[in-house]
């Protein structure tokens, strides 16, 4: 497998579906994809060996999130399981962005040395939805602990959004497999 290919799956598994309560695609095998892709790549640009350093942690924190007890809306409660479970998850999330980022800017760099500005743009802008929907999402989750309802009238509209960037980030995968050379 191509290492693009590995970060591809790696996206793939980052997916959040789940049947009562287990991750049906787990995100430590995602990132136990997405490490081996970028320790393909580190030789390339030193932004894939930055990404790929945030890559073993993740594959340790993100055994956490590989089942949620199921809640119904409004009876969450503010405890300390929840209150570690949430630090797990807010480290998590910047960690991801970190990986995210490096992986980024390492395909800009490959993409520079091609004079691919198309490839350059796109993983920019690839990276820039990443953020906005973590962010988003990082805003929304803890609102709707105090406010249930906007739990329920949000959890539709985050789903969606969540699928489309990590569709965006496999397609980017595609691409750069198919507009570099290594």
């Amino acid at each position: 497998m191509s290492a693009f290919g590995s970060l591809f799956w790696g996206f793939l598994f980052m997916f959040d579906f789940r049947i009562q309560g287990l991750d049906i695609l787990p995100n430590f095998i995602g990132y136990l994809f997405m490490r081996s892709g970028l320790r393909n790549l580190s030789s390339y640009s030193s932004e894939f060996g930055n990404a790929s350093k945030y890559s073993i942690p993740l594959v340790i924190l993100s055994l956490f999130s590989l089942y949620q007890i199921q809640t119904p809306v409004g009876y969450v409660t503010i405890n300390p399981i929840f209150l570690g479970l949430f630090a797990v998850g807010m480290i998590t999330t910047v960690l991801d962005l970190l990986l995210v980022y490096h992986l980024c800017l390492g395909i800009i760099d490959l993409a520079k040395e091609q004079f691919n500005n198309t490839l350059q743009e796109l993983a920019n802008n690839r990276w820039k939805y990443y953020l906005i929907c973590k962010v988003i999402f990082t805003i929304w989750f803890p609102l709707g602990v105090v406010a249930p309802f906007l739990l329920a009238i949000g959890f539709i509209p985050m789903f969606i959004m969540s699928i489309v960037v990590l569709g965006l980030m496999m397609a980017l995968m595609k691409k750069a497999q198919g507009s570099l050379q290594h």
